[in-house]
């Protein structure tokens, strides 16, 4: 029982040395001295004696962390293989030795669609199962011939490819028309303007405190970085009013006058988002469906949906559940009383919208893998 105890407290601190992204020595080097240090001090030395026990050596933890992510990737395929569909989400990356690393990704599609295809016959996951799949939109993922995609729907083909949101976003950033890129331009100069000096940093903190703001501060965008600029614009309309006070106080009216310009742009930038976010809920049956099976016209249906669909119509209960749940919910809870319109439904439900995933793997292995670590096999 005791070597039990020794065992949990092992895995429980190789866990804990996982989640922070930490290398595996630090369990010897640095965990288990102050485990030891704090028990001398506040305890005493049979609890010492306990505690040099446990085992926290290079070669434990990580075998301790093998084993918690083999039974982690076992537990998911479980789930996959008991769901009746599932989507995916694809990116590539290259770590700092330059070699192709695979949460899905590598340099060519081929490369992706292989070790993807090997991963699935291995698990006993069918390709029938995958509905959608998001990814990047770069060439090896969506390219007509060859793209990883159209490889995939060589196996399943209604198979819906989709373009990460974040990626679109990044796109209609850099492919900004000159009327929305002066825009732009303006809210970096008067951030530059608020921010030149410590002087009016401190003047416009203290006129923010005195008209007790949310925030405070302005912030930089970082070009390399995605969002950023959308965060800056957001703290920048929350502000919008202490900026306009700032300006008219310090003399920049030019600033002013053009920062308070706000209806010149705003046509232009609804035609420019819709080119990369067009609203296709009002073309498509499967999202009106779901957004709301009330007032769906029935005649635009399958046929094989629209019995079911008239039922739940007519359902004054899932009428007031529609209105007190989440759309996820209501799905979930009409799955066996309306299956065909509720799995219609959930396929679309479960599709990824972005990459985001895929991206926060590559913002960790970045940090575990550095540039001191470089010979890591992060595998």
């Amino acid at each position: 029982m005791e070597n039990e105890k020794f065992m949990e407290a092992s895995y429980e601190i190789a866990l804990l040395i996982a989640k922070d992204k930490k290398p595996h020595t630090i369990g010897e080097s640095l965990v288990k001295p102050c485990l030891l240090t704090a028990c001398k001090t506040i305890l005493n030395e049979e609890s010492c004696a306990k505690v040099a026990k446990i085992s926290l050596s290079n070669d434990t933890i990580k075998h301790r962390i093998d084993e918690m992510a083999h039974d982690l990737k076992n537990q998911i395929i479980e789930k996959l293989n008991k769901s009746p569909f599932f989507s995916l989400q694809c990116d590539e990356t290259t770590d700092i030795s330059q070699n192709s690393q695979l949460l899905f990704y590598s340099t060519k599609a081929v490369d992706v669609f292989s070790v993807l295809s090997d991963f699935s016959i291995s698990n006993s996951l069918p390709w029938e199962k995958v509905i959608g799949i998001c990814t990047d939109g770069a060439q090896a993922m969506t390219g007509c011939k060859n793209g990883f995609i159209q490889l995939v729907k060589e196996k399943n083909p209604n198979i819906i490819g989709s373009h990460c949101i974040i990626h679109r976003q990044a796109l209609a950033c850099k492919t900004l028309p000159e009327s929305l890129n002066s825009v732009l331009n303006l809210a970096i100069t008067i951030v530059n303007c608020v921010k030149s000096s410590a002087l009016n940093t401190r003047i416009f903190n203290v006129l923010c405190n005195e008209l007790q703001s949310d925030h405070q501060t302005l912030i930089y965008h970082t070009e390399v970085r995605w969002l950023s600029k959308g965060n800056m614009l957001d703290r920048m309309y929350s502000l919008k009013s202490e900026i306009e006070i700032f300006l008219m106080s310090a003399g920049k009216l030019d600033l002013y006058n053009k920062f308070t310009d706000e209806k010149s742009h705003l046509v232009s930038l609804k035609d420019q988002l819709s080119k990369y976010f067009p609203d296709i809920s009002t073309e498509n049956w499967q999202f009106k469906l779901v957004l709301d099976p009330f007032k769906i016209d029935v005649d635009i249906l399958p046929d094989y949906l629209q019995e079911q669909t008239i039922d739940l119509k007519n359902d004054s209960q899932a009428k007031e559940d529609f209105k007190n749940k989440t759309v996820e919910d209501f799905w979930l809870c009409y799955l066996s009383i309306n299956p065909e319109v509720a799995n219609e439904a959930a396929k679309l439900l479960v599709q990824f919208s972005s990459t985001y995933l895929c991206e926060s793997g590559f913002s960790a292995l970045a940090y575990i893998k550095s540039k001191y670590r470089a010979r890591l096999d992060v595998e």
